[in-house]
């Protein structure tokens, strides 16, 4: 009877073992799956913020190219205006002078 129940502890414990390697095991692929998820996490984390730093950079070139422009159109609409304001003193010339020809024409 006591070597019967030696074998039936020694089983049990043999069992015992197995489950615990069971989970050791089972324990074993939880935490690779969890590495595993944590570094494709980190990955995405980088990708996404070496995307916003493109980001940033393109908004930063985008600023400086409106800048650009828009001071390039203050200069063309200032020559604009120049420009018209002295087609119109031209045309006054011209007129000034049509009329100064005209009358020496009809003298």
């Amino acid at each position: 009877r006591v070597k019967s129940d030696f074998e039936n502890s020694s089983k049990s414990l043999k069992n015992k073992d197995v489950e615990v390697a069971q989970i050791k095991a089972a324990l074993a692929g939880l935490e690779a799956k969890e590495a595993l998820r944590t570094q494709q996490h980190l990955n995405e984390v980088e990708t996404m913020r070496q995307g916003q730093s493109d980001l940033e950079i393109q908004l930063h070139d985008l600023r400086a190219n409106y800048s650009s422009a828009h001071s390039s159109l203050a200069v063309v609409m200032d020559a604009k205006e120049r420009l018209s304001k002295e087609n119109i003193e031209l045309n006054n010339v011209c007129e000034e002078l049509m009329s100064i020809v005209e009358g020496q024409a009809n003298k």
